[in-house]
């Protein structure tokens, strides 16, 4: 009895959706690297309307502030990435899944660029502001965490309109740059080539990265500047 059990279980188990998760990778991966660029290009607009030229921040700067960006940018993204692939039938082990339309794509990265300031306003980028003042000195490692714990406690709502509208402009611009991205990494993820579902998706993402963060690092300042 117990082997037809166990036999029953083993059939009926679904294996485990890699596309999904591959797409969910995908896509987390191109937003965090889009994040960590968006945060460096506002900063060199506010830089703008304080100073006049922007200058870039230094690489420890930037690497921190890159960062925030980085996990803002991942931790809005990987959820509704997981969700919108979709679930495959309840009956079957494989479906052949069809991409998005861009319509959709834009749909989502108008929401990328809403949710991504936010999210960086109410806790990543005061967090990182913390973790600086502790690296300089000022503040003791007990006194960033308990800050860093009050963020989520009860501070994040306020930093939301502190920080995080400084960033809106920026963010919206980035949401058409992750639509269309996410777009293109939705065409290769879908493939029905298995090869170019399995590692194409990789390649794109990896290049469509890259190029994000090569534009935030080199390109003009006054150029980005307008952008942010």
């Amino acid at each position: 009895m117990r082997e037809l059990e166990t036999t029953t279980r083993e059939t009926t188990t679904l294996p485990r959706d890699w596309a999904r998760l591959r797409f969910t990778a995908s896509v987390s991966l191109y937003g965090a690297a889009l994040g960590a660029a968006l945060v460096n290009v506002s900063l060199l607009s506010q830089q703008t309307e304080l100073v006049g030229d922007p200058e870039r921040l230094s690489l420890g700067l930037s690497l921190v502030y890159g960062t925030a960006g980085a996990l803002a940018g991942l931790t809005i993204t990987a959820p509704f990435a997981f969700w919108t692939f979709g679930a495959r039938p309840t009956f079957a082990t494989t479906r052949a899944r069809r991409p998005r339309t861009f319509l959709v794509w834009l749909a989502l990265g108008l929401g990328y660029g809403i949710a991504f300031p936010l999210a960086l306003g109410a806790f990543f980028l005061p967090a990182s502001a913390n973790f600086l003042d502790f690296f300089e000195g000022m503040m003791s490692l007990p006194s960033m965490l308990v800050r860093s714990l009050d963020l989520v406690t009860g501070r994040a709502a306020a930093f939301v309109f502190v920080f995080g509208i400084r960033f809106m402009f920026t963010g919206l611009a980035g949401g058409a740059v992750f639509g269309v991205g996410g777009w293109i990494i939705d065409r290769f993820s879908t493939s029905a080539d298995p090869t170019t579902a399995r590692y194409g998706a990789w390649a794109i993402t990896l290049v469509l990265s890259a190029l994000v963060i090569i534009t935030a690092a080199f390109a003009p300042e006054l150029a980005l500047a307008k952008l942010g």
